[in-house]
Parts: structure tokens; sequence; C-alpha cells
């Protein structure tokens, strides 16, 4: 039955000021039983690949600063609530982020069952608080991946930012040979995440070449690498280095 309870929205991505510090999501359940909600929060970071992680010492995580304004409640059949919560505003500028957890169980467990089933969805709480937040992203590596390529980003900056940019081959005459663009989720202040492209059509002719990864946002960086492409697959031949803009 916990499957029938869903939140919306997944992501609160905001700024935060002294005037509007709140943050509210909605809860529904679809099931015919009601539900007991449990909320709770914890340190929010990301690992290489994006994925959401728990990363305690982070120092941008503000779990203890989300004040939720109930922890557990219980939810009719059939019915939804607007949760919400005020965000107390740190001593500094930057960006901020937290999981709030949304744990969903029977308000009414049978004694005599061995098995509950819980549900835990997670509400990313991705924030900006006021000041001057630096929003700056760099290329920390471009490596091949069987037919395409990882891109690695960081962010020596003090907010979250959204990269994008492009992937391009050149045959060692300078002319291109294909090119593919590359954008997707936020990268954390001081994390490092990594974008896959792929797609290199098959008329690319085995051989050596430059791979060039250029971002256009939020600045423009650039950073090549000599490649080989053998048997089907690309391989490094050479050490990266950043290219002339």
């Amino acid at each position: 039955a916990a499957a029938g309870v869903a939140v919306s929205p997944l992501i609160i991505d905001k700024p935060i000021t002294a005037a509007d510090n709140q943050l509210e999501f909605v809860v529904s359940n679809s099931t015919g039983e009601a539900m007991r909600i449990e909320l709770s929060t914890a340190p929010l970071g990301h690992d290489r690949a994006g994925a959401p992680v728990e990363l305690g010492g982070y120092r941008y995580e503000v779990s203890s600063q989300i004040r939720l304004a109930e922890r557990s409640f219980v939810l009719a059949p059939r019915r939804w609530k607007r949760v919400r919560a005020t965000v107390d505003l740190p001593q500094r500028s930057g960006g901020g982020y937290a999981f709030i957890y949304v744990k969903a169980l029977p308000a009414k467990i049978d004694p005599s069952a061995t098995i509950v089933t819980a549900l835990r969805i997670a509400v990313l709480a991705e924030l900006t608080f006021p000041g001057s937040p630096s929003a700056n992203v760099g290329v920390a590596d471009l490596l091949p991946d069987r037919q395409g390529f990882k891109v690695a980003v960081n962010n020596p900056g003090t907010v979250h930012a959204r990269p994008a940019g492009r992937v391009v081959l050149r045959g060692l005459d300078g002319k291109e040979r294909w090119q593919a663009p590359f954008s997707g989720g936020n990268v954390f202040p001081e994390l490092t995440r990594e974008f896959r492209v792929e797609g290199v059509p098959p008329g690319v002719a085995e051989g050596q070449y430059l791979a060039e990864v250029e971002l256009h946002a939020p600045v423009e960086a650039k950073l090549e690498r000599r490649v080989a492409l053998i048997d089907g697959q690309f391989v490094v031949s050479g050490p990266s280095r950043v290219a002339k803009r």
C-alpha cells in the first residue's frame, strides 16, 4: 500500500532570503488505507555520477537548519497534505543542500504481521543563500568511455551550477569529424560530476584524434586530449591540456 504514496516536487531549487525562507511540497495518498508519514532530514551531496548521496561533513550541507513544521502525521486514504519547513539562514552566502526524507507506512499495523512494507522518498533541497555566491565550473578531465567520452566537471565556486557544453572530435589536421552536446544536473560546490557523451557515428575511421571539450555555461572553458580509435573504442593516447579559447 505504501507504493501509493507520492511526493511533489522531488527537487526544491530556490533562493532563500529572510523574507522568503519557506520550503513546501505535497504528499499524496492514493491508497485505500490511512498512512503514517514520518519526516526527517540528512546531509545531501552527490557522487561523480551525479547520484544523490548522504555526505556527512560536507560544509555546504544544511540539514540541521531545516525546521519541519511537523515530523509525523497520518494521511487519510485518497487525501493529500502540504508539508512546510523553515530554513534558518547561515552566516554565509552560497549554496545549501539537504535531503528531506518522507517515509510512509500503514497507520494501522496488524500485531501478528511479520513483515511491514515501508516506502521512503527523498526530496532534494538545493538552496541558494543571500550574498555574493559565485557560480564557477571547470573541466577537470576528458576520458574515453567505450564509444564515447566522460566529461568530468568540477565546481570551485560556492553555489551549485548547471554546466552545458559539447565534445568535439577533430582529426590531427584540425578538421571537425564529430561533435555532441552535453548538459544535465547541478554540480555542487567543491564536488565533481561526470557527464557521459556517446554516439560517435560508425563512419569515423580508426586512428589518432584530438578530443576537445568546450564548456559554454555558466563559464567558458576548454580542455583537449589526444585519443585513438581502435577496434571501435576510444583509448587515451596522450595527456590532457587546457586548449586555447
